[in-house]
C-alpha cells in the first residue's frame, strides 16, 4: 500500500502543476502516468519531447501508444518528487515560450 500511496500523491503534484499550466488531460485512475494534451504552437509530440529531452527532461511522445494519442505527451509518476517538479517547471517554460 506504501507504493500505491507515493505514486498518488506524485499523481497529484503532477496534475496540480499541469492544472497551473492549463493544460487538458484526464485524471488517471490506476495508472503511473498522465498524458497532458499539447496546446500552442507544439502540436507535434515528437519535436517536444525531442526538446525537453535537450533539456534533460524525460517524457514519452504520446504517438507511441497510438494514433489517438498524437497531440499527447506521457509523463510518468515513477520519479521522486523534486525530479517531477524541476521536470514541470521545464516543461512549463517550454510552453511559456510557444
Amino acid at each position: 500500500a506504501g507504493n500505491v500511496k507515493l505514486i498518488k500523491e506524485r499523481l497529484d503534484l503532477i496534475s496540480e502543476k499541469l492544472c497551473n499550466m492549463s493544460f487538458d488531460f484526464i485524471t488517471p485512475e490506476g495508472a503511473m502516468y498522465v498524458y497532458p494534451r499539447l496546446r500552442g504552437l507544439i502540436q507535434n509530440d515528437v519535436i517536444l519531447v525531442e526538446k525537453l529531452l535537450n533539456l534533460g527532461v524525460a517524457v514519452a511522445p504520446g504517438s507511441g501508444f497510438g494514433e489517438n494519442y498524437k497531440q499527447f505527451m506521457r509523463i510518468s509518476a515513477c520519479q521522486p518528487k523534486k525530479l517531477l517538479e524541476r521536470g514541470l517547471e521545464v516543461i512549463k517554460s517550454i510552453m511559456l515560450k510557444h
